[in-house]
């Protein structure tokens, strides 16, 4: 028994797939899937090298160039379990985060454009 670890290239960011070798066939492991451009890329991935099917998927935190394309991967192929590291209330950070932009408490308008895209694609 082993594994193997397929490091997906999905440009800025991350995906890998994980293949556990068991006595009972192999188990698939993906950890991220990369930026939303690269969604379909990673679901392609999966459909090739784990017939479609993921046991588990971790989206490690909330860069949308390692969550935003698992939207495409759930759409596309069939999923375990999923693990997100998310706060415990997107939506209610979410709406906390848009109130204190439009009070421009803090942040450059860039930095909270890239926060928002984060939410939404973790939402």
């Amino acid at each position: 028994m082993g594994f193997y670890i397929d490091m997906i290239d999905v440009g800025q960011g991350d995906a890998f797939l994980l293949t556990l070798d068991q006595s009972d066939g192999p188990r698939y492991m993906l950890i991220d899937a990369g930026p939303p451009s690269a969604g379909e890329v990673v679901a392609n991935f999966v459909s090739t090298h784990a017939g479609g099917h993921v046991d588990w998927v971790i989206g490690t935190h909330l860069d949308t160039d390692h969550i935003g394309g698992l939207g495409a991967v759930i759409d596309r192929c069939s999923i375990g379990q999923v693990y997100l590291n998310l706060p415990t209330d997107v939506r209610g950070t979410l709406t906390t985060l848009l109130m204190q932009r439009l009070l421009r408490q803090g942040k450059s308008s860039a930095d909270w454009d890239r926060v928002q895209q984060a939410l939404e694609a973790a939402r």
